[in-house]
């Protein structure tokens, strides 16, 4: 699915936090892209697709994340992955299948 496509069905998402942007983004990235880690420009990348103003610097959003207790998003080596619990919340909120989605634009 199209990154725009997806926003386009979530009211008011061009209000959004850039904390909850980035949140969703992350989650877009492993669930729609199949990016098993992702990374700062990964991030970037969403914003400028969408053509939204984003943050002077993603990085320190995602260290506060990383930071929060329980964790939201975890580190290693190869970039940025979001903890499991925040990705199943996102999941189940945004992961309908298109079918679905499809479905629920014609009621």
């Amino acid at each position: 699915m199209i990154l725009e496509q997806l926003v386009n069905d979530i009211p008011g998402f061009a209000n959004w936090s850039h904390a909850d942007t980035i949140t969703f983004f992350a989650w877009y990235l492993h669930s729609k892209e199949n990016r098993e880690r992702f990374k700062p420009a990964d991030i970037k990348a969403c914003f400028v697709e969408l053509g939204m103003h984003e943050p002077s610097a993603i990085a320190p959003f995602l260290a506060a994340m990383e930071k929060r207790k329980p964790r939201q998003l975890l580190r290693d080596s190869r970039g940025y992955a979001l903890e499991k619990r925040v990705r199943d919340l996102l999941e189940a909120k945004y992961g309908r299948r298109d079918a679905t989605a499809k479905a629920d634009k014609l009621l």
